[in-house]
């Protein structure tokens, strides 16, 4: 299965998504800190079948990825090549 990033015509099909699973407005919140998860960088995977949004922190002179939503469409694939 191929992953991409986001691109302006997924944005409909992400704000549903993450509506149905997340709750309305995409709002999410990890450790304490609010994210609207509808305007992070994600990527896709395959035709639309999974979304993962993630931020990403710069402190100093590290920098680091943090997973913010994970959702798969297609029940029972995670196994699949």
């Amino acid at each position: 299965m191929k992953i991409r990033e986001k691109e302006p015509k997924d944005q409909s099909w992400i704000e549903q998504l993450l509506n149905e699973r997340w709750g309305g407005e995409g709002r999410v919140v990890v450790h304490g800190e609010t994210f609207d998860a509808r305007t992070l960088p994600a990527i896709i995977a395959g035709e639309q079948e999974g979304l993962a949004t993630y931020q990403i922190r710069r402190t100093h002179d590290l920098s680091f990825a943090e997973l913010i939503t994970l959702d798969t469409v297609m029940v029972g694939a995670g196994g699949r090549q």
